[in-house]
Protein backbone atom coordinates (compact mmCIF):
# COMPACT_ATOMS: atom_id res chain seq x y z
CA UNK A 1 0.00 0.00 0.00
CA UNK A 2 0.86 3.83 -0.51
CA UNK A 3 2.61 5.38 2.50
CA UNK A 4 0.78 8.43 4.10
CA UNK A 5 3.96 11.09 3.02
CA UNK A 6 3.32 9.64 -0.87
CA UNK A 7 -0.28 10.41 -0.45
CA UNK A 8 -0.18 13.63 0.88
CA UNK A 9 2.10 14.66 -1.91
CA UNK A 10 0.13 13.59 -4.33
CA UNK A 11 -3.02 15.76 -2.69
CA UNK A 12 -1.04 18.64 -2.72
CA UNK A 13 -0.40 18.24 -6.75
CA UNK A 14 -3.99 18.64 -6.96
CA UNK A 15 -4.56 20.88 -4.97
CA UNK A 16 -1.69 23.11 -7.32
CA UNK A 17 -3.11 21.93 -10.34
CA UNK A 18 -6.54 23.36 -9.55
CA UNK A 19 -8.12 20.02 -9.49
CA UNK A 20 -8.90 19.99 -5.72
CA UNK A 21 -13.01 20.17 -5.02
CA UNK A 22 -14.31 21.47 -1.53
CA UNK A 23 -17.13 19.70 -0.32
CA UNK A 24 -17.33 20.37 3.63
CA UNK A 25 -19.49 23.05 4.77
CA UNK A 26 -16.68 25.00 6.54
CA UNK A 27 -14.70 25.56 3.23
CA UNK A 28 -17.46 27.50 1.27
CA UNK A 29 -19.30 29.56 4.34
CA UNK A 30 -16.77 32.51 4.44
CA UNK A 31 -19.61 35.07 4.28
CA UNK A 32 -21.54 34.02 7.47
CA UNK A 33 -21.71 36.49 10.71
CA UNK A 34 -19.35 35.26 13.38
CA UNK A 35 -22.33 34.48 15.91
CA UNK A 36 -22.70 30.97 13.92
CA UNK A 37 -19.33 30.29 15.52
CA UNK A 38 -17.60 29.19 12.07
CA UNK A 39 -14.49 31.32 13.05
CA UNK A 40 -13.73 28.55 14.63
CA UNK A 41 -13.23 26.05 12.03
CA UNK A 42 -11.85 28.77 9.19
CA UNK A 43 -9.49 31.78 8.84
CA UNK A 44 -10.84 34.93 8.28
CA UNK A 45 -10.30 36.75 4.66
CA UNK A 46 -8.22 39.62 3.78
CA UNK A 47 -11.39 42.08 3.69
CA UNK A 48 -12.56 40.92 7.02
CA UNK A 49 -9.47 42.52 8.73
CA UNK A 50 -9.81 43.88 11.46
CA UNK A 51 -13.28 42.23 12.85
CA UNK A 52 -13.50 39.20 15.52
CA UNK A 53 -12.72 36.51 13.03
CA UNK A 54 -9.86 38.24 12.05
CA UNK A 55 -6.83 35.71 11.98
CA UNK A 56 -3.49 37.25 10.69
CA UNK A 57 -2.01 34.04 10.06
CA UNK A 58 -5.06 32.66 8.14
CA UNK A 59 -5.16 35.64 5.79
CA UNK A 60 -2.04 35.51 5.05
CA UNK A 61 -2.72 31.81 3.60
CA UNK A 62 -5.24 32.86 1.69
CA UNK A 63 -3.87 35.55 0.31
CA UNK A 64 -1.33 33.49 -0.94
CA UNK A 65 -3.74 30.72 -2.53
CA UNK A 66 -5.14 34.12 -4.31
CA UNK A 67 -2.11 34.94 -5.74
CA UNK A 68 -0.80 31.51 -7.14
CA UNK A 69 1.69 30.99 -4.38
CA UNK A 70 2.25 27.27 -4.01
CA UNK A 71 0.02 25.52 -0.97
CA UNK A 72 1.43 23.74 1.99
CA UNK A 73 2.63 19.96 0.89
CA UNK A 74 0.35 18.63 4.47
CA UNK A 75 -3.47 18.46 2.86
CA UNK A 76 -6.08 16.08 4.49
CA UNK A 77 -9.25 15.55 3.39
CA UNK A 78 -12.41 13.31 5.02
CA UNK A 79 -14.75 12.37 2.48
CA UNK A 80 -17.38 9.73 4.01
CA UNK A 81 -14.94 6.69 4.19
CA UNK A 82 -12.63 7.68 1.12
CA UNK A 83 -9.23 9.08 1.66
CA UNK A 84 -7.37 10.90 -1.63
CA UNK A 85 -3.46 10.65 -1.63
CA UNK A 86 -1.68 13.52 -3.88
CA UNK A 87 -0.91 12.32 -7.32
CA UNK A 88 -2.48 8.86 -6.45
CA UNK A 89 -5.99 7.11 -6.50
CA UNK A 90 -9.31 6.86 -4.74
CA UNK A 91 -9.52 4.27 -2.05
CA UNK A 92 -12.89 2.70 -1.40
CA UNK A 93 -15.95 1.72 -3.25
CA UNK A 94 -16.39 5.47 -4.62
CA UNK A 95 -13.13 5.48 -6.52
CA UNK A 96 -14.68 5.94 -10.11
CA UNK A 97 -17.29 8.17 -9.60
CA UNK A 98 -15.69 11.00 -7.29
CA UNK A 99 -12.44 10.72 -9.46
CA UNK A 100 -14.55 12.03 -12.59
CA UNK A 101 -16.33 14.91 -10.78
CA UNK A 102 -12.47 16.19 -9.91
CA UNK A 103 -11.49 16.01 -13.70
CA UNK A 104 -14.45 18.06 -14.78
CA UNK A 105 -15.49 20.29 -12.38
CA UNK A 106 -11.83 21.12 -10.08
CA UNK A 107 -10.47 23.22 -12.70
CA UNK A 108 -13.45 25.51 -13.74
CA UNK A 109 -14.79 26.37 -9.66
CA UNK A 110 -10.87 26.92 -8.88
CA UNK A 111 -10.22 29.51 -11.48
CA UNK A 112 -13.90 31.31 -10.51
CA UNK A 113 -12.63 31.50 -6.85
CA UNK A 114 -9.31 32.62 -7.38
CA UNK A 115 -10.77 35.37 -9.50
CA UNK A 116 -13.25 36.35 -7.14
CA UNK A 117 -10.45 36.66 -4.04
CA UNK A 118 -8.50 38.75 -6.91
CA UNK A 119 -11.31 40.79 -7.25
CA UNK A 120 -11.78 40.44 -10.62
CA UNK A 121 -15.31 38.69 -10.88
CA UNK A 122 -16.66 36.40 -13.24
CA UNK A 123 -15.45 37.89 -16.37
CA UNK A 124 -19.21 38.04 -18.09
CA UNK A 125 -20.40 34.92 -17.81
CA UNK A 126 -22.18 33.34 -15.55
CA UNK A 127 -20.49 32.10 -12.38
CA UNK A 128 -20.04 28.37 -11.50
CA UNK A 129 -20.50 27.55 -7.74
CA UNK A 130 -17.17 28.56 -5.59
CA UNK A 131 -15.24 25.93 -4.73
CA UNK A 132 -11.90 27.72 -2.79
CA UNK A 133 -8.46 25.57 -2.65
CA UNK A 134 -7.69 25.23 0.79
CA UNK A 135 -4.49 25.45 2.54
CA UNK A 136 -3.50 23.63 5.88
CA UNK A 137 -4.79 26.55 7.59
CA UNK A 138 -7.83 26.51 6.52
CA UNK A 139 -8.39 22.76 7.08
CA UNK A 140 -10.75 22.46 10.42
CA UNK A 141 -9.64 22.13 13.83
CA UNK A 142 -11.10 19.93 16.08
CA UNK A 143 -11.99 20.63 19.33
CA UNK A 144 -13.79 18.98 22.00
CA UNK A 145 -17.45 19.36 22.71
CA UNK A 146 -18.49 21.91 25.17
CA UNK A 147 -20.63 19.90 26.93
CA UNK A 148 -20.29 21.89 30.43
CA UNK A 149 -22.24 25.15 28.88
CA UNK A 150 -25.07 22.62 27.49
CA UNK A 151 -25.53 20.63 30.88
CA UNK A 152 -25.84 24.02 32.54
CA UNK A 153 -28.81 24.94 30.28
CA UNK A 154 -30.07 21.68 30.69
CA UNK A 155 -30.16 22.17 34.27
CA UNK A 156 -31.81 25.73 34.27
CA UNK A 157 -34.52 24.22 32.13
CA UNK A 158 -35.35 21.32 34.20
CA UNK A 159 -35.36 23.40 37.10
CA UNK A 160 -37.37 26.16 36.04
CA UNK A 161 -40.20 23.63 34.66
CA UNK A 162 -40.00 21.84 37.79
CA UNK A 163 -40.45 24.83 39.68
CA UNK A 164 -43.39 25.80 37.75
CA UNK A 165 -44.44 29.54 36.97
CA UNK A 166 -43.15 30.73 40.04
CA UNK A 167 -39.43 29.74 39.37
CA UNK A 168 -40.09 31.04 35.41
CA UNK A 169 -41.38 34.34 37.42
CA UNK A 170 -38.31 34.77 39.62
CA UNK A 171 -40.34 34.54 42.76
CA UNK A 172 -38.24 34.94 45.67
CA UNK A 173 -39.92 32.55 47.97
CA UNK A 174 -38.17 29.56 48.92
CA UNK A 175 -39.90 26.19 49.09
CA UNK A 176 -41.56 24.84 52.26
CA UNK A 177 -38.17 22.97 53.45
CA UNK A 178 -38.77 19.50 54.37
CA UNK A 179 -38.85 19.20 58.56
CA UNK A 180 -42.10 22.55 58.30
CA UNK A 181 -45.14 20.86 56.95
CA UNK A 182 -47.75 23.22 56.28
CA UNK A 183 -49.93 24.88 58.33
CA UNK A 184 -53.37 22.88 57.16
CA UNK A 185 -54.95 19.57 58.77
CA UNK A 186 -57.12 18.98 61.50
CA UNK A 187 -55.46 21.56 63.79
CA UNK A 188 -55.11 24.40 61.75
CA UNK A 189 -58.32 25.70 63.64
CA UNK A 190 -56.14 25.58 67.11
CA UNK A 191 -53.27 27.30 65.28
CA UNK A 192 -54.04 31.19 66.52
CA UNK A 193 -55.51 30.23 69.19
CA UNK A 194 -52.43 28.27 70.21
CA UNK A 195 -49.93 30.88 69.78
CA UNK A 196 -51.89 33.27 71.18
CA UNK A 197 -50.79 36.15 73.15
CA UNK A 198 -53.19 35.89 76.04
CA UNK A 199 -52.05 33.01 78.23
CA UNK A 200 -56.25 32.43 78.70
CA UNK A 201 -56.89 31.61 74.89
CA UNK A 202 -53.66 29.72 75.11
CA UNK A 203 -54.68 27.42 77.89
CA UNK A 204 -58.06 27.07 75.91
CA UNK A 205 -56.56 25.84 72.69
CA UNK A 206 -53.87 23.38 75.14
CA UNK A 207 -56.87 21.99 77.00
CA UNK A 208 -58.61 20.98 73.27
CA UNK A 209 -55.05 19.86 72.11
CA UNK A 210 -54.94 17.21 75.24
CA UNK A 211 -57.85 15.51 73.72
CA UNK A 212 -57.23 14.98 69.72
CA UNK A 213 -55.39 12.01 68.64
CA UNK A 214 -54.00 13.53 65.02
CA UNK A 215 -50.58 14.02 63.92
CA UNK A 216 -48.70 17.36 64.17
CA UNK A 217 -49.96 17.78 68.00
CA UNK A 218 -46.38 17.49 69.10
CA UNK A 219 -45.62 20.36 66.61
CA UNK A 220 -48.45 23.20 67.45
CA UNK A 221 -47.82 22.32 71.81
CA UNK A 222 -44.31 23.21 71.11
CA UNK A 223 -45.30 26.70 69.65
CA UNK A 224 -47.45 27.11 72.04
CA UNK A 225 -44.41 26.57 74.59
CA UNK A 226 -42.43 28.71 73.04
CA UNK A 227 -44.68 31.67 72.50
CA UNK A 228 -44.38 32.95 76.19
CA UNK A 229 -44.46 31.48 79.79
CA UNK A 230 -47.77 31.50 81.83
CA UNK A 231 -47.73 28.63 83.83
CA UNK A 232 -51.58 27.61 83.43
CA UNK A 233 -51.21 27.24 79.81
CA UNK A 234 -48.01 25.75 79.91
CA UNK A 235 -49.28 22.99 82.51
CA UNK A 236 -51.88 22.20 80.00
CA UNK A 237 -49.99 22.15 76.69
CA UNK A 238 -47.09 20.14 78.68
CA UNK A 239 -50.14 17.43 79.40
CA UNK A 240 -51.07 17.20 75.47
CA UNK A 241 -47.30 16.34 75.41
CA UNK A 242 -47.52 13.64 77.85
CA UNK A 243 -48.21 10.16 76.25
CA UNK A 244 -47.10 10.95 73.17
CA UNK A 245 -44.29 8.63 71.77
CA UNK A 246 -40.90 9.69 71.85
CA UNK A 247 -40.68 9.29 67.76
CA UNK A 248 -42.81 11.78 67.81
CA UNK A 249 -41.56 13.83 70.21
CA UNK A 250 -38.58 13.93 68.22
CA UNK A 251 -39.31 14.25 64.89
CA UNK A 252 -42.61 17.01 65.50
CA UNK A 253 -40.40 18.58 68.06
CA UNK A 254 -37.00 18.16 67.85
CA UNK A 255 -33.91 20.33 69.03
CA UNK A 256 -36.36 22.99 69.73
CA UNK A 257 -39.02 20.98 72.08
CA UNK A 258 -35.81 19.85 73.83
CA UNK A 259 -34.56 23.00 74.93
CA UNK A 260 -38.15 24.76 75.76
CA UNK A 261 -38.47 21.83 78.21
CA UNK A 262 -34.80 22.40 79.81
CA UNK A 263 -36.32 26.03 80.23
CA UNK A 264 -38.63 25.03 82.34
CA UNK A 265 -36.96 22.03 84.56
CA UNK A 266 -37.10 24.59 87.51
CA UNK A 267 -40.21 26.42 86.77
CA UNK A 268 -41.82 27.56 90.15
CA UNK A 269 -45.31 25.81 89.82
CA UNK A 270 -45.01 22.37 90.85
CA UNK A 271 -46.97 20.73 87.40
CA UNK A 272 -45.06 22.22 84.94
CA UNK A 273 -41.83 21.39 86.36
CA UNK A 274 -42.58 17.88 86.81
CA UNK A 275 -44.13 17.83 83.90
CA UNK A 276 -41.46 19.43 82.02
CA UNK A 277 -38.72 17.06 84.10
CA UNK A 278 -40.98 13.38 82.88
CA UNK A 279 -40.76 14.65 79.24
CA UNK A 280 -37.06 16.04 78.89
CA UNK A 281 -35.79 12.33 80.08
CA UNK A 282 -37.57 11.07 77.17
CA UNK A 283 -35.38 13.30 74.76
CA UNK A 284 -32.24 11.22 74.57
CA UNK A 285 -31.97 7.81 72.65
CA UNK A 286 -30.74 6.41 76.00
CA UNK A 287 -32.43 6.54 79.36
CA UNK A 288 -31.41 9.84 81.82
CA UNK A 289 -32.46 10.31 85.28
CA UNK A 290 -34.89 13.03 85.18
CA UNK A 291 -32.50 15.61 87.39
CA UNK A 292 -31.72 18.97 85.83
CA UNK A 293 -27.85 18.35 86.24
CA UNK A 294 -28.06 15.35 83.88
CA UNK A 295 -30.16 16.42 81.02
CA UNK A 296 -28.14 19.80 80.52
CA UNK A 297 -25.22 17.57 80.57
CA UNK A 298 -26.55 15.68 77.81
CA UNK A 299 -28.08 18.34 76.16
CA UNK A 300 -24.45 20.55 75.78
CA UNK A 301 -23.41 16.86 73.97
CA UNK A 302 -25.83 15.63 72.43
CA UNK A 303 -27.79 18.24 70.35
CA UNK A 304 -26.56 17.54 67.30
CA UNK A 305 -26.84 13.91 67.18
CA UNK A 306 -31.03 14.68 68.04
CA UNK A 307 -30.72 16.90 64.94
CA UNK A 308 -29.38 14.11 63.08
CA UNK A 309 -32.13 11.80 64.47
CA UNK A 310 -34.81 14.15 63.44
CA UNK A 311 -33.57 14.40 60.25
CA UNK A 312 -33.45 10.61 59.64
CA UNK A 313 -37.43 10.05 61.08
CA UNK A 314 -38.58 12.73 58.89
CA UNK A 315 -37.50 11.10 56.05
CA UNK A 316 -38.67 8.09 57.38
CA UNK A 317 -42.20 9.67 57.46
CA UNK A 318 -41.95 11.10 54.13
CA UNK A 319 -41.42 8.11 52.23
CA UNK A 320 -44.26 6.60 54.86
CA UNK A 321 -47.11 8.81 53.67
CA UNK A 322 -45.59 8.08 49.99
CA UNK A 323 -46.14 4.55 50.06
CA UNK A 324 -49.24 5.17 51.59
CA UNK A 325 -50.66 7.47 49.24
CA UNK A 326 -49.20 5.20 46.31
CA UNK A 327 -51.08 2.16 47.78
CA UNK A 328 -54.06 4.20 48.33
CA UNK A 329 -54.16 3.60 52.60
CA UNK A 330 -55.05 6.11 55.07
CA UNK A 331 -51.77 7.98 55.91
CA UNK A 332 -49.63 7.09 59.10
CA UNK A 333 -51.73 8.34 62.51
CA UNK A 334 -50.02 10.14 65.35
CA UNK A 335 -49.62 8.57 68.82
CA UNK A 336 -52.27 8.23 71.41
CA UNK A 337 -53.23 10.95 73.05
CA UNK A 338 -54.18 10.94 77.06
CA UNK A 339 -58.05 10.97 75.74
CA UNK A 340 -59.85 9.59 72.73
CA UNK A 341 -62.39 12.05 73.39
CA UNK A 342 -62.15 15.01 70.56
CA UNK A 343 -64.53 17.57 71.47
CA UNK A 344 -63.27 21.14 71.44
CA UNK A 345 -64.69 24.41 71.15
CA UNK A 346 -66.04 26.45 68.24
CA UNK A 347 -64.85 28.93 66.52
CA UNK A 348 -67.56 31.28 67.65
CA UNK A 349 -66.53 30.95 71.09
CA UNK A 350 -62.69 31.34 70.69
CA UNK A 351 -63.66 34.78 69.08
CA UNK A 352 -66.00 35.58 71.87
CA UNK A 353 -63.51 34.93 74.42
CA UNK A 354 -60.83 36.74 72.84
CA UNK A 355 -63.13 39.80 72.63
CA UNK A 356 -64.12 39.77 76.08
CA UNK A 357 -60.62 39.49 76.99
CA UNK A 358 -59.55 42.20 75.25
CA UNK A 359 -62.47 44.82 75.49
CA UNK A 360 -64.28 44.02 78.56
CA UNK A 361 -67.49 41.59 79.56
CA UNK A 362 -70.63 43.00 81.36
CA UNK A 363 -73.65 40.96 82.87
CA UNK A 364 -76.73 42.51 83.95
CA UNK A 365 -79.07 39.10 85.35
CA UNK A 366 -82.65 39.99 85.05
CA UNK A 367 -84.36 38.18 87.99
CA UNK A 368 -87.91 37.24 88.69
CA UNK A 369 -88.44 38.00 92.72
CA UNK A 370 -92.18 36.63 92.97
CA UNK A 371 -92.70 34.33 95.36
CA UNK A 372 -92.11 31.13 93.27
CA UNK A 373 -88.71 32.09 92.50
CA UNK A 374 -87.99 31.85 96.51
CA UNK A 375 -85.49 28.60 95.63
CA UNK A 376 -83.54 30.29 92.57
CA UNK A 377 -83.10 33.54 94.79
CA UNK A 378 -81.93 31.64 97.75
CA UNK A 379 -79.51 29.90 95.65
CA UNK A 380 -78.75 33.09 93.79
CA UNK A 381 -77.75 34.65 97.15
CA UNK A 382 -75.51 31.98 97.95
CA UNK A 383 -73.66 31.86 95.01
CA UNK A 384 -73.39 35.68 93.81
CA UNK A 385 -70.04 35.99 95.08
CA UNK A 386 -68.70 32.88 93.57
CA UNK A 387 -70.16 34.07 90.24
CA UNK A 388 -67.90 37.48 90.58
CA UNK A 389 -65.36 35.91 91.54
CA UNK A 390 -65.30 32.93 88.75
CA UNK A 391 -65.82 35.31 85.66
CA UNK A 392 -63.21 37.44 86.71
CA UNK A 393 -60.53 34.93 87.12
CA UNK A 394 -61.27 34.85 83.39
CA UNK A 395 -61.85 38.21 82.15
CA UNK A 396 -60.26 40.76 84.49
CA UNK A 397 -62.37 43.86 83.91
CA UNK A 398 -65.61 41.53 84.30
CA UNK A 399 -68.79 43.94 85.58
CA UNK A 400 -72.03 42.79 86.73
CA UNK A 401 -75.20 44.59 87.65
CA UNK A 402 -79.06 43.19 88.87
CA UNK A 403 -82.28 44.25 87.73
CA UNK A 404 -85.55 42.38 89.47
CA UNK A 405 -89.09 42.64 88.62
CA UNK A 406 -92.98 41.54 89.00
CA UNK A 407 -95.16 43.82 87.29
CA UNK A 408 -93.01 46.51 87.76
CA UNK A 409 -88.69 46.97 87.16
CA UNK A 410 -86.11 47.25 89.94
CA UNK A 411 -82.82 48.71 89.57
CA UNK A 412 -81.02 46.36 92.33
CA UNK A 413 -77.13 47.44 91.15
CA UNK A 414 -75.62 49.17 88.17
CA UNK A 415 -72.60 47.37 86.62
CA UNK A 416 -69.60 47.14 89.07
CA UNK A 417 -66.41 45.08 89.59
CA UNK A 418 -67.14 44.93 93.15
CA UNK A 419 -68.20 40.84 94.13
CA UNK A 420 -68.97 42.12 97.44
CA UNK A 421 -71.25 44.70 95.98
CA UNK A 422 -72.74 42.14 94.09
CA UNK A 423 -73.44 39.48 96.78
CA UNK A 424 -74.96 42.62 99.01
CA UNK A 425 -77.42 43.39 96.30
CA UNK A 426 -78.61 39.86 96.03
CA UNK A 427 -78.95 39.55 99.89
CA UNK A 428 -81.73 42.99 99.76
CA UNK A 429 -83.75 40.96 97.05
CA UNK A 430 -86.79 39.20 98.94
CA UNK A 431 -89.37 36.69 97.19
CA UNK A 432 -92.92 37.49 97.42
CA UNK A 433 -96.01 38.70 95.43
CA UNK A 434 -96.78 37.71 92.10
CA UNK A 435 -100.92 36.64 92.53
CA UNK A 436 -101.10 36.38 88.54
CA UNK A 437 -99.13 33.82 86.26
CA UNK A 438 -98.05 36.41 83.73
CA UNK A 439 -95.16 39.21 85.03
CA UNK A 440 -93.73 42.11 83.70
CA UNK A 441 -90.84 40.91 81.81
CA UNK A 442 -90.66 43.63 78.99
CA UNK A 443 -90.91 45.89 82.22
CA UNK A 444 -87.50 44.38 83.61
CA UNK A 445 -85.65 43.93 80.00
CA UNK A 446 -86.69 47.61 79.10
CA UNK A 447 -84.83 48.88 82.37
CA UNK A 448 -82.04 46.19 81.80
CA UNK A 449 -81.48 48.16 78.28
CA UNK A 450 -81.11 51.47 79.85
CA UNK A 451 -77.77 53.00 79.75
CA UNK A 452 -77.57 55.65 81.37
CA UNK A 453 -79.46 53.49 84.88
CA UNK A 454 -77.38 50.72 83.93
CA UNK A 455 -73.64 52.29 83.06
CA UNK A 456 -73.19 49.84 79.86
CA UNK A 457 -69.61 50.74 78.60
CA UNK A 458 -69.15 50.98 74.79
CA UNK A 459 -66.69 48.74 74.23
CA UNK A 460 -67.14 45.62 75.83
CA UNK A 461 -69.07 42.61 75.38
CA UNK A 462 -73.16 43.52 76.76
CA UNK A 463 -75.11 40.13 78.22
CA UNK A 464 -78.23 40.26 79.60
CA UNK A 465 -79.74 36.96 81.48
CA UNK A 466 -83.47 36.44 81.74
CA UNK A 467 -83.92 34.09 84.53
CA UNK A 468 -88.36 33.60 85.49
CA UNK A 469 -90.66 30.87 85.82
CA UNK A 470 -93.40 33.49 84.00
CA UNK A 471 -93.88 34.38 80.69
CA UNK A 472 -94.95 38.15 79.67
CA UNK A 473 -97.83 39.87 79.40
CA UNK A 474 -99.30 38.49 75.18
CA UNK A 475 -99.90 42.04 74.58
CA UNK A 476 -96.76 43.12 75.45
CA UNK A 477 -94.78 40.32 73.34
CA UNK A 478 -94.96 41.94 69.83
CA UNK A 479 -93.19 45.64 71.65
CA UNK A 480 -90.19 43.47 73.41
CA UNK A 481 -89.64 41.59 70.50
CA UNK A 482 -89.23 44.61 68.15
CA UNK A 483 -87.48 46.59 71.25
CA UNK A 484 -84.90 44.25 71.57
CA UNK A 485 -83.99 43.82 68.05
CA UNK A 486 -83.52 47.44 67.84
CA UNK A 487 -81.18 47.61 70.96
CA UNK A 488 -79.64 44.58 69.79
CA UNK A 489 -78.06 46.91 66.88
CA UNK A 490 -77.45 50.18 68.54
CA UNK A 491 -74.50 51.70 66.88
CA UNK A 492 -73.33 53.57 70.01
CA UNK A 493 -71.89 50.55 70.85
CA UNK A 494 -69.19 48.32 69.27
CA UNK A 495 -70.90 44.78 69.96
CA UNK A 496 -73.74 44.00 69.74
CA UNK A 497 -76.04 42.79 72.56
CA UNK A 498 -76.98 39.43 73.20
CA UNK A 499 -79.96 38.14 75.19
CA UNK A 500 -80.46 35.05 77.09
CA UNK A 501 -83.30 33.08 78.86
CA UNK A 502 -83.47 30.78 81.46
CA UNK A 503 -86.57 29.04 82.44
CA UNK A 504 -86.32 28.12 86.27
CA UNK A 505 -89.97 25.84 86.17
CA UNK A 506 -90.83 22.33 85.25
CA UNK A 507 -91.64 23.43 81.87
CA UNK A 508 -90.24 25.72 79.11
CA UNK A 509 -91.53 29.38 80.04
CA UNK A 510 -93.74 30.63 77.05
CA UNK A 511 -92.01 33.22 74.57
CA UNK A 512 -88.51 32.87 76.59
CA UNK A 513 -87.53 30.63 72.70
CA UNK A 514 -88.65 34.07 70.91
CA UNK A 515 -87.34 36.29 73.26
CA UNK A 516 -83.82 35.30 72.93
CA UNK A 517 -83.90 34.45 69.35
CA UNK A 518 -85.01 38.25 69.02
CA UNK A 519 -81.73 39.17 71.46
CA UNK A 520 -79.50 36.82 69.32
CA UNK A 521 -79.26 34.59 72.49
CA UNK A 522 -80.25 30.51 73.88
CA UNK A 523 -83.10 29.73 75.74
CA UNK A 524 -82.13 27.31 78.82
CA UNK A 525 -83.75 25.17 81.29
CA UNK A 526 -81.89 24.81 84.56
CA UNK A 527 -82.05 21.55 86.05
CA UNK A 528 -81.48 22.29 89.49
CA UNK A 529 -80.38 25.33 91.46
CA UNK A 530 -76.84 24.38 92.67
CA UNK A 531 -75.65 24.74 88.72
CA UNK A 532 -76.99 28.26 88.59
CA UNK A 533 -73.51 29.53 88.49
CA UNK A 534 -72.04 27.04 85.52
CA UNK A 535 -75.17 27.94 83.89
CA UNK A 536 -74.55 31.99 84.15
CA UNK A 537 -70.99 30.91 83.10
CA UNK A 538 -71.66 29.11 80.38
CA UNK A 539 -74.22 31.74 78.90
CA UNK A 540 -72.36 34.79 79.31
CA UNK A 541 -69.27 33.32 77.68
CA UNK A 542 -71.14 31.80 74.99
CA UNK A 543 -70.41 28.58 75.13
CA UNK A 544 -72.74 26.11 74.05
CA UNK A 545 -70.83 23.04 75.56
CA UNK A 546 -71.59 23.59 79.15
CA UNK A 547 -69.58 20.47 80.14
CA UNK A 548 -66.90 20.98 77.86
CA UNK A 549 -66.12 24.81 79.56
CA UNK A 550 -66.77 22.96 83.14
CA UNK A 551 -63.82 21.12 82.28
CA UNK A 552 -61.60 23.31 81.61
CA UNK A 553 -62.92 25.67 84.26
CA UNK A 554 -62.12 23.07 86.73
CA UNK A 555 -58.32 22.32 85.23
CA UNK A 556 -57.81 25.67 85.54
CA UNK A 557 -58.92 26.06 89.19
CA UNK A 558 -56.81 22.63 89.61
CA UNK A 559 -53.74 24.98 88.91
CA UNK A 560 -54.41 27.92 90.65
CA UNK A 561 -54.81 26.13 93.96
CA UNK A 562 -51.45 24.92 93.65
CA UNK A 563 -49.89 28.53 92.33
CA UNK A 564 -52.64 31.33 93.09
CA UNK A 565 -51.03 34.20 91.91
CA UNK A 566 -48.57 33.33 88.84
CA UNK A 567 -48.73 36.90 87.47
CA UNK A 568 -46.67 38.26 90.37
CA UNK A 569 -43.48 36.72 89.52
Amino acid sequence: PEMPAARHERRAERVQSGRFQASAPWQCLNFLPEPQGQGSFRPGLPQDAGSLSSNPSRAAAVGAVASGAPAPRRVRRRVGRVRVAAGGKREGAQEQKDGSTEERHGGAHEQAMLALLAGRGCGGGKCPRPRPTLSEDMLPVRRPPRLLPLLALVGLGAASWIGGPAAWAGDPTPPPAADDPTDGGPLARLAPWLVHEDWSMRSLAAFDLRRRTEPEVVRWATKGLRVARHPYADALLLEALDGRPREELVREGGPDLAETLLSRLDDPHPRVREAARRLAARMPPLQVPPEPERLRAWWARGRKALELERTHLLEEHARAMEDAARAKKPPPSGGAANSVETTTFDDDFYEYMARARRDGLELVIVLDHTGSMAGVIGAAKAQARRLVERLRGYVPGFRAGLVTYDDAPWLRLPLTTDPVAVEKAFRRVGAGGGADYMEGVDKGLFLALRQDQLGWSRRAQRVCVVLGDAPPHDEDVVRLLRKLQEARMDPMFDHPLIVHTVSTADSPVPYFDQIARAGGGRATELRGTGRLVEELVALTFGARDRKHLGAWMEAIDALRREDPEPERR
